[in-house]
């Protein structure tokens, strides 16, 4: 009988293993668990975190997920994000409305309130269309009409690489449509990111990309470098936790894990970030995060970041995850 029941869990798990990471990711995102697949089952249910500057420990993020392991919703304290599913597991919407009043929050997820919604080829299954509404910033449900809607269309190479993708407004004040264009290098890994103004072909942002190629880290982001022209360039250089049996659970929380210009490194890695090293100009910020992790699987349960500012000041926060393994 135990046996029995035995089988049927490992066919349970097989399943759910073999599609958890099958088209999990609206975009490709290069990562390649390998034999690590059975990782694809952990997920992060509760991020709490206590500064040291304070007694009192907050909620940072709470995430649920469907029976297939994708995110349904992440509540931060600024914003919440909520996400919808075709049939065959792709994402059919997403939409993040932030929370009003003042909150505190060290990290700004979302800029706008706005619902995404995918039209994908069918015969490549590739995604073809977005089309954004983008609402007030004061809105709260969604029941407003929308101050801007947009088109965004996706271009691919004969590889099935996206190579450019064009946000063209159909209603609101923006008048302008942006193109950003995508080159890789030769083994696959995208390597820029271009944000180009189509009324007058000015460039307004790139983001190069440089990569670990080799050890257990091989294919991480080792070091990007942000122009926002006009306005400087900010360098980030990675390093990661060489443990192959510890990935990081926050990826998994996101099912639009684009190649981001607005540098956010956190939903594309799948080694934990050990240390991140910020430069702007002549200001240096660092952050080192040490991890712990209690119960023997893939999920760490709890880290301390240590943030070293550009006058040397020094903050620290500790992190405390509730995981789930499907």
């Amino acid at each position: 009988m135990n046996i029995k029941k035995t089988a049927v869990v490992i066919v349970m798990l097989s399943a759910f293993n073999t599609s958890a990471y099958e088209r999990y990711s609206l975009f490709k995102d290069y990562i390649e668990p390998s034999n690590q697949i059975s990782s694809n089952t952990d997920r992060v249910l509760l991020i709490t975190k206590k500064v040291s500057t304070s007694v009192d420990s907050k909620d940072a993020a709470a995430y649920t997920y469907n029976s297939s392991g994708r995110v349904l919703t992440r509540n931060y304290v600024d914003s919440t994000f909520t996400y919808e599913y075709n049939s065959d597991g792709s994402l059919k919407s997403a939409q993040a409305l932030m929370k009003q009043g003042q909150n505190n929050s060290y990290i700004q997820h979302t800029k706008e309130n706005f619902i995404s919604e995918y039209v994908y080829e069918e015969r490549s299954q590739q995604l073809a269309q977005e089309n954004k509404r983008v609402f007030n910033d004061f809105d709260t449900d969604f029941t407003g009409v929308p101050k801007a809607t947009y088109e965004i269309t996706y271009q691919y190479n004969e590889e099935s690489q996206l190579i450019k993708r064009k946000k063209i407004p159909i209603s609101g004040t923006d008048t302008v449509s942006v193109e950003f264009h995508y080159s890789y290098n030769n083994n696959d890994r995208l390597i820029k990111i271009r944000e180009v103004n189509t009324l007058n072909e000015i460039e307004t942002n790139e983001l190069l990309l440089e990569y670990y190629s080799n050890g257990e880290i091989n294919g991480e982001i080792k070091k990007a470098t942000q122009t926002l022209f006009g306005k400087g360039t900010k360098v980030i250089e990675l390093g990661y936790v060489m443990d192959p049996n510890l990935i990081y659970s926050v990826y998994y929380s996101d099912p639009v894990k684009e190649w981001k210009v607005n540098m956010d490194f956190f939903g594309l890695a799948f080694h934990p970030i050990q240390t991140l090293k910020e430069t702007i100009g002549d200001q240096i910020t660092e952050f080192n995060y040490d991890y712990h992790n209690n119960h023997g699987d893939s999920l760490s349960d709890s880290l301390k970041l240590t943030i070293t500012k550009p006058n040397g000041e020094v903050v620290n926060i500790d992190y405390d995850m509730t995981n789930q393994n499907h």
